[in-house]
């Protein structure tokens, strides 16, 4: 899975890729859900991703 997050970088805000971007609009019109709430969903998904990849 690609990093779609920017190395944190003093006092910049964190850069996302336009996949990124898209897939969490893509997220937000599906479920109908705000933008806050899909951004949640991307991450408890990305979280899960993880979490699979780590078992044998």
């Amino acid at each position: 899975m690609t990093v779609w997050i920017s190395p944190d970088l003093r006092g910049t805000p964190p850069r996302f890729s336009d996949v990124a971007i898209q897939a969490v609009l893509t997220l937000e019109v599906l479920y109908q859900r705000p933008i806050r709430g899909a951004q949640g969903m991307a991450g408890s998904l990305i979280r899960q991703a993880e979490a699979a990849d780590q078992w044998p």
